[in-house]
């Protein structure tokens, strides 16, 4: 999620999943299994995690 920064703290949530490009131009989605995890322990709400999935499937499509 974007940097909130206030008076004495930066803060952001990690949302596990990520989207890569190896050098060979292979493009893949890494830590699924992270995102789910977390929503499973209540660290993110469920609508959230189907947000971030859906963004990284735009961007792994788009590369």
């Amino acid at each position: 999620t974007p940097v909130e920064i206030f008076p004495h703290a930066v803060r952001y949530v990690d949302l596990h999943v990520d989207v890569v490009k190896g050098p060979d131009g292979e493009v893949r989605r890494v830590d699924d299994d992270e995102l789910d995890e977390a929503v499973e322990i209540g660290h993110i709400e469920e609508d959230l995690a189907d947000r971030a999935r859906t963004v990284a499937s735009s961007i792994e499509n788009a590369l």
